[in-house]
């Protein structure tokens, strides 16, 4: 069997086990390519002298926003709208998106058991026909 795909072999399905064999194949050419690179001196690596100077500290990372506020960057790039660009309509929809997740978070709280099921039971109507 040949590794390269072959117009016969692309509308074949695929076997988990071929599947596997191909995903790990990649993996391994990823590492070794990776490996590879890491290895190698760059070119934009200044050598170290023994008289440079370290910083004392790394810089601190900036704080990641919070969640409403990526929600709603998302919204307004997948979604775009010139009335995205109201501030009042923004602020808006902040609220919603921290309300909803608030919501989320407690309802997420709520221990449920294997056998707590919905409160409405579904029964078919049969006719007296």
């Amino acid at each position: 069997m040949t590794d390269s795909p072959t117009p016969e072999s692309r509308s074949r399905p695929v076997n988990r086990r071929e599947f596997a064999r191909r995903v790990a194949a990649g993996t391994a050419v990823v590492g070794l390519a990776g490996s590879e690179s890491s290895s190698a001196p760059r070119p934009t690596d200044k050598p170290k002298t023994p008289g440079s100077k370290k910083p004392a500290k790394p810089a601190a990372e900036p704080e990641p926003p919070p969640p409403p506020a990526l929600l709603l960057e998302m919204i307004r790039q997948r979604y775009p709208d010139k009335r995205l660009d109201d501030d009042q309509i923004l602020a808006a929809i902040y609220g919603e998106l921290r309300s909803h997740l608030a919501r989320s978070r407690r309802l997420s709280q709520s221990p449920l058991e294997n056998s707590d099921e919905p409160g409405f039971v579904f029964s078919a109507f049969r006719s007296n026909d």
